[in-house]
């Protein structure tokens, strides 16, 4: 599956560079044109080449990542051809009961007429059984791929190829028994534009310093959030 992401951020690549960043490909053989007639120019081109290059790297490498941690996943609310709800995780699975206990308990308390401090507080209360146990974990310097504890993730960003604007999402991660893990996300949807094209983030509790959520509501994402209508709220369970 790594080969068709890489494909992918490989056309996503050349798409930036030419079409999204073209502008500054036009004027780096701009001055690469006029450095024929006086050297200043030159230094020019090579910078003009240097960001659209970079730029383009910096998307594709985000774009790659994003389609690596939302592999195999789809929204639950979504039906099969015979009605039913489709479903991204073993529900004959034991350890998927906790997971589907959450994502009850937050429907219940979020829905799309949400703000973002409503969202991330229901979140935050559903964790309240582990705070302690990510402080621990700090202070001793262990990860929770040491021990198979749960983990929270944050992430933010803008995915055009996604289909989904801008997202905030709050993830908490927790062992499936089979070797991999089952992941309760919830996902904050707002409309792209300039501004919050911008924010990016990916990180999760045993990368942050503190309190994670005193971090979440910290960021520049979050106050972002607090400012704007958000479109949408997703909840879901899937399994790696």
């Amino acid at each position: 599956m790594d080969k068709v992401y890489i494909r992918v951020a490989v056309v996503h690549f050349f798409f930036c560079m030419i079409i999204r960043f073209g502008w500054s490909l036009a004027l780096a053989f701009t001055f690469l044109f006029l450095s024929i007639f006086n050297d200043f120019f030159f230094p020019l081109f090579v910078a003009f080449v240097a960001f659209d290059i970079i730029a383009s790297i910096i998307e594709s490498v985000k774009l790659f990542f994003h389609m690596r941690r939302v592999k195999n996943r789809e929204y639950p609310l979504e039906e099969d051809e015979n009605g039913e709800p489709k479903l991204y995780y073993d529900p004959e699975n034991p350890r998927s009961i906790r997971g589907r206990m959450w994502e009850k308990e937050l429907r219940e308390k979020v829905s799309n007429d949400s703000t973002l401090e409503e969202c991330v507080a229901a979140f935050e209360e559903m964790c309240e059984d582990i705070k302690d146990e990510l402080a621990a974990r700090q202070e001793s310097g262990e990860e929770a791929w040491e021990d198979e504890s749960d983990l929270l993730f944050f992430e933010v960003g803008t995915f055009h190829l996604t289909g989904d604007g801008f997202s905030i999402s709050l993830s908490r991660q927790y062992p499936d028994g089979e070797g991999e893990y089952f992941q309760l996300c919830m996902e904050m949807i707002f409309d792209p534009n300039k501004e919050n094209y911008r924010l990016f983030e990916s990180t999760n509790s045993d990368r942050v310093k503190g309190d994670f959520f005193e971090h979440v509501r910290a960021s520049k994402a979050y106050a972002y959030g607090m400012a704007h209508h958000c479109r949408e709220v997703k909840i879901f369970l899937t399994q790696t």
